[in-house]
């Protein structure tokens, strides 16, 4: 057995719902979008997301040596469609 197949399954067995490993030295899609949210003014008074964002664009900012990065997923949200909620404009939705 390969040790990724090891580790997506080992994943699994831990609850996880989803498990990639990816290369640790390119920049993360996702690090763009949130680069547009700072610069948007998006994050308000949360200080802390234009100051590391450098840091957290991909692995290596952070990590010089690594090689590669697990990434895992866990779907939190409830068995049901909850945005059904959103049609009684009488009640409030809180997500916890």
């Amino acid at each position: 057995m390969s040790l990724e197949v090891f580790l997506k399954q080992r994943a699994q067995s831990l609850g996880f719902d989803a498990c990639q490993i990816c290369r640790a030295d390119e920049a993360w899609a996702a690090s763009g979008r949130l680069e547009a949210f700072v610069e948007a003014g998006y994050h308000g008074d949360m200080t802390w997301m234009e100051t590391t964002l450098e840091r957290r664009s991909r692995p290596t900012a952070m990590w010089s040596d690594a090689k590669s990065a697990i990434v895992l997923g866990l779907n939190y949200g409830p068995d049901y469609n909850p945005m059904v909620h959103l049609e009684r404009r009488s009640e409030g939705n809180i997500s916890f």
